[in-house]
């Protein structure tokens, strides 16, 4: 096989064979249908003996809503977090109270044949007054025994022990475990039923409640939904009832008690704040009277002013003085324009009168320069004029100059005092800011504890709490689980995957070839035809059956094989051969029907059994096989005497005789080929039914000297693998003629009529054998769908 065909085989290897799995899906039908019923049974018993469960639920709307915000003053409800309300729903706090208004420490039920029911709120009878002497009474099932109307029986076991104690009715009976007063409500029930009483502790009762409600919020909306689970459905909706009550009843209670104890807090801090606040009041007025002041801040700031007019009053002084200066040294430098020009700009009208003087002395001086000398009396008197300004001007100058120095000295005398006084200012500032900051602490707590003490007041009449239940519990009317039709769903999907389970494993553990695809798929030789499998009698051994009933589909098979076989050459004068891999595979019987279809056609065939290791052509016709090929071969007897008939004219047959010690070695005498030649004189066709050649080698021995050989394959029984013998014989030992032959072939599966390359064939439905009739419905089904 070259590199091309072999890829061509790998990538074949990995596709899925449709035609196999579907053979595959047939034959585990009948095991997925036993499942599916297996499944769908197991979910009526399992729907029969578990215990329904079911569930209740309200709808709660959680809003504080206080009647006084109308007056302005803010909710004080501390507990808008949806969160702590279900921590409080879920606290033994309403547990506590749900167990004692329902009296959930006694239970009834009624025993059944497989489950119990539980009797709510009571059963049959009702327990009124009890007392626990013996812990190990707790949770055990106390049987009640109906004597007559006066006096019933009591029974329980405590280990293996059985107790037993007969007690009346309506009377509080005591024995070693327990005191309690029994009551009859229903006579029937009670004498009909098979009941039995409970009690439980408070530690248990609150775990099964704290196990089976499940409380949801939704903040969007601040709602909140309580939900309970029981298998009981009356005291599921009865404890989802009781857990609204109890919560509606804990926040008032729990809202009043927190009012009440915050105004009497408010009513102590406001006496003991007045009191703080009229001390606060007496010292400060004492502060006043001491130091003649109503607010020291005011006086502070006051002397901060006037400390700070005096710096500025110093400031121009000091400023005066400096240009006084100034001028001085003007005027006594000569320089009289520049002094009279500074004491104009900075303001001194005094002085400016006397320079004005001096100017204009100066002014004539230069007058009279401009006409006289200098030793001119105008010239002379000008100039004691002038210096006699300018003496009166420094005159003015020291004057202005002494009284700008004493008005400094008076100045700073006046700061200094000021100062004084600021500086013993700061401790009584710092009193009077003590005294003013707690009068102003407690004045503003007094009014705000008033104030609170007043809202707490009308929120205590006026709060009420919304609690609105937006939906009541209801009765259940389904169980929440087990769902009758998702268990029936899940055995169905658990069963069908079983089912794929079981058919994927099946198909990649089957090793055998199923279909005509399977044998195309591994080797290049071709396929001569299909048998079908014969499936009206169990054949124990190979039969002749191509003369019982020549309409049949596997005689038609036959004739099919025998057709397309002529394609290759024509039959006359020519030797036939059929081997397979191992025994079983059906090639005595193929080798006997198929000469049974030639001799059909007109032509004279022998069949000589040379499988002489294990013969069973005889058996096929029943007859003996006391001499034969292995005696013609010895030379102990004659073909004549070998030869026997058949049912069908010009079809003999002569068996394998005694089993030889040396199969091989007769084969490959002369004799052999001397009795083939005497044969063709005597017959138009020879078949051979050979060993098979994956045992022994005689089969081969046989092939190289036929001219049409033929190989057998048996579907769903012949391994994955025979290619290996097959392909050697075709591509290495050159048997280029070999044909395949498949058989067993079931019906409806793959189809009957193959075609040997040129496109001839035959389809067998739509009635026209007889054996269509004669199958079942599932079987045409499958047919008319292949």
């Amino acid at each position: 096989m070259d590199a091309t065909n072999l890829n061509s085989e790998q990538e074949s290897d990995q596709q899925i064979d449709f035609r196999k799995l579907i053979n595959v899906l047939i034959k585990s039908l009948i095991w997925i249908l036993l499942i599916v019923t297996l499944a769908i049974a197991g979910g009526v018993f399992y729907l029969r003996w578990t215990k329904k469960v079911y569930q209740s639920s309200s709808l709660l709307k959680i809003k504080q809503t206080n009647e006084s915000s109308t007056l302005g003053f803010q909710s004080f409800d501390s507990r808008n977090e949806l969160a702590g309300e279900i921590e409080l729903i879920k606290s033994p706090i309403i547990y506590d109270q749900v167990i004692e208004n329902l009296n959930l420490y006694v239970t009834y039920h009624a025993q059944g044949n497989v489950l119990d029911d539980e009797r709510f709120p009571k059963g049959p009878v009702e327990v009124t007054e009890y007392e626990v002497l013996d812990n190990r009474i707790y949770h055990r099932n106390l049987y009640l025994n109906y004597i007559d109307d006066e006096t019933y029986e009591l029974s329980f076991l405590i280990g293996d022990q059985e107790y037993s104690f007969k007690q009346r009715f309506n009377e509080v009976a005591s024995n070693n475990f327990l005191k309690m007063k029994l009551t009859v409500l229903n006579k029937q029930q009670l004498m009909s039923e098979n009941n039995f009483i409970r009690f439980h502790t408070l530690g248990s009762l609150r775990g099964y409640l704290a196990s089976h409600i499940d409380v949801d919020i939704n903040k969007r909306t601040n709602t909140i939904r309580i939900k309970f689970v029981d298998f009981n459905r009356f005291k599921a909706r009865e404890i989802v009832n009781q857990i609204d009550s109890a919560y509606l009843k804990h926040t008032l209670e729990t809202k009043k008690l927190i009012n009440e104890q915050t105004i009497a807090f408010l009513e102590g801090q406001i006496e003991k704040t007045g009191s703080m606040l009229q001390n606060s009041i007496n010292e400060y007025q004492n502060f006043s009277s001491k130091h003649l002041t109503v607010d020291i801040k005011q006086d502070f700031g006051r002397g901060i002013a006037r400390i700070s007019e005096i710096d500025e009053l110093i400031l121009e002084n000091r400023y005066e003085g400096k240009i006084l200066e100034n001028v001085k040294n003007l005027v006594g430098q000569g320089n009289m324009k520049e002094a009279l020009y500074q004491l104009k700009v900075f303001g001194m009208e005094d002085l400016a009168g006397n320079f004005e003087k001096l100017e204009n002395s100066i002014d004539n001086q230069e007058q009279v320069t401009k006409t006289a000398t200098e030793k001119s009396s105008a010239y002379q008197i000008n100039n004691r004029q002038r210096e006699k300004a300018r003496q009166k001007l420094i005159e003015s100058v020291d004057q202005f100059v002494e009284a700008n120095e004493i008005q400094r000295k008076e100045l700073v005398t006046r700061k200094n005092a000021q100062n004084q006084e600021l500086f013993e200012m700061p401790e009584k500032l710092i009193e009077s800011d003590r005294i003013d900051r707690n009068y102003q602490l407690h004045q503003q707590f007094y009014s705000m504890l008033n104030r609170k003490k007043i809202e707490f007041e009308i929120a205590k009449a006026g709060i009420v709490p919304e609690f609105k239940i937006l939906s009541s519990a209801s009765l259940p009317e389904t169980p929440i689980k087990p769902v009758e039709v998702i268990i029936y769903l899940y055995c169905v999907v658990a069963a069908f995957s079983v089912g794929f389970l079981l058919v994927v494993i099946r198909y990649f553990l089957q090793n055998t070839i199923v279909s005509p695809k399977d044998v195309e798929r591994l080797t290049q030789v071709p396929i001569a035809g299909v048998v079908p499998r014969y499936e009206k009698q169990k054949m124990e051994i190979s039969l002749l059956i191509v003369d019982q009933n020549p309409k049949s589909i596997i005689s038609e098979a036959f004739r099919t094989i025998r057709t397309n076989l002529e394609f290759i050459s024509s039959f006359k004068g020519k030797l036939l051969s059929v081997t397979s891999t191992i025994g079983g595979e059906g090639k005595t019987f193929v080798s006997i029907n198929l000469s049974g279809s030639i001799a059909q056609s007109g032509l004279r065939i022998v069949l000589l059994d040379l499988d002489m290791r294990k013969p069973k052509v005889h058996l096929a016709f029943g007859r003996e096989n006391h001499k034969g090929m292995s005696t013609i071969l010895s030379g102990k007897t004659e073909i004549q005497e070998c030869v026997q008939n058949t049912s069908i004219e010009g079809y003999d047959f002569i068996s394998a005789g005694p089993v030889p010690p040396n199969p091989s070695e007769l084969i490959l005498r002369k004799e052999f080929d001397q009795t083939i030649e005497k044969l063709k004189e005597m017959y138009d066709v020879i078949m051979i039914d050979t060993p098979p050649t994956g045992l022994v080698t005689d089969g081969v021995l046989i092939m190289k000297k036929i001219d049409i050989p033929l190989y057998v394959v048996r579907s769903e029984y012949t391994k994955l693998g025979f290619e290996k013998n097959i392909n050697k014989l075709y591509h290495k030992s050159g048997f280029k003629k070999l044909s395949v032959i498949i058989n067993s072939v079931k019906q409806g599966g793959y189809g009957y009529g193959y075609g040997y390359g040129y496109g001839y064939g035959y389809g067998y439905g739509n009635g026209y054998y007889e054996e269509d009739n004669e199958l079942g419905f599932f079987a045409r089904l499958f047919k008319r769908n292949s």
